[in-house]
């Protein structure tokens, strides 16, 4: 897919599929160079820098004049959240139905008893035996 994007002669039409893959392409290599700067600089500087939130902020300085999206879809993310919760909020409450009722687990319990005594059935006979032994 770089190949294509390396040797395009020209921009790929409006709206196409190949215009969405060029610009996600575009993204990642930005992406890709942000970050090989932030470890250059985090290398050098890090070691030496008292104060590592100075460096913190100048690199979010940079993030941001590489990447001036990714603030904006951040507050649009939060918008679409709140206006989807504010949908189901305006709903009616919800209601919680159980997966099961307390009379149809007569069956589950008397499992649970039948193995509860076989444990402790098995563990007499072990204690019984570990006596005869001694």
């Amino acid at each position: 897919m770089t190949m294509l994007y390396d040797t395009a002669s020209g921009p790929p039409e409006s709206g196409s599929l190949l215009e969405s893959v060029f610009l996600l392409m575009a993204k990642k290599r930005r992406e890709s160079e942000f970050f090989r700067t932030k470890l250059l600089v985090e290398a050098m500087l890090a070691p030496h820098a008292e104060d590592s939130g100075a460096l913190n902020k100048a690199l979010d300085a940079y993030r941001a004049a590489m990447f001036p999206f990714l603030e904006s879809e951040k507050e649009k993310e939060a918008a679409n959240t709140k206006k989807l919760l504010d949908h189901w909020v305006s709903r009616r409450a919800f209601r919680v139905k159980p997966l099961w009722r307390a009379a149809d687990s007569r069956g589950i319990v008397s499992r649970l008893r039948r193995g509860a005594e076989r444990v402790k059935m098995i563990e007499e006979s072990r204690r019984r035996t570990h006596h005869r032994r001694i």
